[in-house]
């Protein structure tokens, strides 16, 4: 806890760019980080048909109705780098797994 990360990415051609702090980790259960920009990540793991279910949470409090509608762009965008992270995240849990 306490570590941090930055992390990129672009909607619609636009760069953008925060700093992610790790606030909690429970092994083998989930993880959590808050964002410079605002939202908090909650990632859940769990065992499921000889495989681990994950599942991602982002919570965010727009301050106004432009800034939730630009939220609401940026998720529907960024849904297959989601997707594509979680199963990055999967696969490193899964491997996790076999070796303890």
């Amino acid at each position: 806890m306490g570590t941090t990360f930055e992390a990129a990415w672009k909607v619609l051609g636009i760069p953008l760019k925060t700093t992610h702090e790790y606030t909690e980790f429970v092994p083998g259960e989930h993880f959590t980080s808050k964002a410079a920009l605002g939202p908090v990540f909650n990632v859940a793991v769990a065992p499921e048909d000889g495989g681990t279910l994950l599942r991602m949470r982002s919570d965010v409090v727009p301050a106004n109705w432009a800034e939730a509608a630009v939220d609401s762009l940026v998720i529907k965008i960024s849904e297959r780098s989601q997707d594509e992270l979680l199963a990055r995240i999967k696969a490193t849990t899964e491997a996790i797994g076999r070796r303890s």
